[in-house]
């Protein structure tokens, strides 16, 4: 990145940085949209099944982080 810019303020430097980053975020959420549709698109399953596969996995995911905390917890109160 450019880092020779001058800015006139501290103010148009920190809106220039969150315009910088909101663009970024941006474009993260659109290539996720369009490769998440287009993974959809070529699936050789049935848009139901693909689904039904997307729920199990978010449901084992949720299940794995619940139970990495309630592991955190106990070991934080313990020391």
């Amino acid at each position: 990145m450019n880092t020779d810019r001058v800015y006139y303020s501290r103010d148009a430097e920190v809106r220039a940085n969150r315009e910088r980053t909101a663009l970024v975020i941006l474009a993260t959420v659109v290539g996720l949209g369009i490769g998440a549709l287009m993974a959809l698109l070529m699936a050789e399953r049935p848009g139901r099944d693909v689904r039904h596969q997307i729920g199990e996995n978010v449901e084992k995911v949720v299940s794995d982080v619940q139970k990495e905390a309630q592991r955190l917890q106990q070991e934080i109160t313990r020391n």
